[in-house]
């Protein structure tokens, strides 16, 4: 017989679903896999007054021209309108296993947790298509509603090398310093990235390293920045933005202040595989420095290393470095300028995640 679907909450024709990038744990105590499960439903919002409120916003801060209401500002901030639905319970499925989430909160998110046996795990993984260990999350929708929802939980071993990573002036140009230049980078420009970043983390994962995204962009962007990321060919990685709503935040918090969010979502990381090493990359241009050396602080026998991009032209030997980072020793800290310099090092000490599947 086949299992029973648990009752859940229909996805309704007008509504909308996006699954986030997540990485899966193994909980040893209860010999079983957590597939952490992380999205948003929404109903897509067409109010033209909502939408000419938020053109009147961006133009106050970044004299946003007459032709500033383009194809590519509209596909940017239509995220930011959406009728976001509180307390929808979603059904979703993952290798035959069927779970009932949580009600959507009144950002309209979602979570839950699936558990996966090792059998099952394995099974998954022979007869599906697992590119890099991902596997396919999916919502189960009404019967007769063809459309598919669907996302992606990536089996991170317990040990092994993660690379956590900032976007905003680490992975993509964004001038986070300059807030009228930030604005008009979010929301008018194509998302440009630094140099062959790409590259250099494109060689860290072909050696066997996790990435991690850790950044203070709001979720609202991640359907641009998944784009930006596929378009440029950054490996994937679990997705870890920040929340915010209009309600909560002004317009000039929509890339916020980066502490609190960051020390919480690495804080969280390091805790679920205690096992690992981790990178950590970030840039000068905000509290980076500061960041990571609080996660040093915190977890000193889980960061191999810290790198920062120099993007504010201070040299390594400054009273800032000495206060953020002069409790890490020298070796395990570096200041770059261009991703060309970011050694490629493998890392086979660490690299036996594979047969505690």
């Amino acid at each position: 017989m086949a299992p029973r679907t648990p009752a859940g909450d229909t996805v309704k024709t007008d509504e909308t679903v996006i699954f986030f990038p997540t990485g899966a744990w193994l909980d040893e105590a209860a010999d079983v896999w957590r597939l952490p499960v992380h999205g948003w439903i929404f109903e897509p919002e067409e109010d033209s007054h909502a939408r000419k409120a938020l053109i009147e916003s961006l133009a106050s801060v970044i004299e946003l021209p007459p032709q500033g209401d383009n194809a590519l500002f509209r596909e940017r901030a239509r995220y930011f309108l959406v009728d976001n639905e509180r307390g929808k319970r979603l059904r979703v499925r993952a290798a035959g296993v069927h779970a009932l989430l949580e009600p959507s909160a009144p950002n309209g998110h979602f979570q839950g947790v699936l558990s996966l046996s090792r059998e099952q795990v394995r099974a998954a993984l022979r007869t599906l298509d697992c590119e890099g260990r991902w596997l396919e999350v999916e919502a189960t929708l009404r019967e007769g509603d063809a459309r598919r929802f669907v996302g992606h939980v990536q089996f991170i071993a317990p040990t092994g090398v993660s690379l956590i990573s900032d976007i905003d002036d680490t992975i993509k140009i964004s001038e986070v310093g300059d807030k009228r230049a930030l604005m008009q980078r979010t929301f008018l420009r194509p998302f440009e990235a630094f140099d062959t970043v790409a590259d250099a983390y494109t060689r860290l994962s072909d050696d066997g390293v996790t990435i991690h995204y850790v950044s203070a962009s709001p979720w609202q962007l991640y359907p641009a920045l998944d784009a930006f990321f596929r378009q440029v060919g950054l490996p994937r990685g679990s997705m870890h933005l920040r929340d915010f709503r209009w309600k909560d935040k002004s317009l000039l918090e929509i890339i916020g202040s980066s502490k609190e969010h960051k020390l919480a979502a690495i804080d969280e990381l390091i805790t679920r595989y205690p096992g690992r090493k981790f990178i950590l990359v970030g840039d000068s241009g905000e509290a980076d420095p500061e960041i990571y050396g609080e996660i040093f602080r915190r977890h000193p026998d889980n960061v191999l290393h810290i790198l920062i991009r120099n993007v504010s032209e201070e040299i390594p030997d400054l009273e800032r470095y000495v206060a953020a980072l002069g409790h890490v020793p020298r070796f395990q800290w570096t200041v770059f300028e261009r991703a060309g310099n970011i050694p490629r090092v493998r890392f086979e000490d660490f690299l036996h995640g594979d047969e505690q599947r």
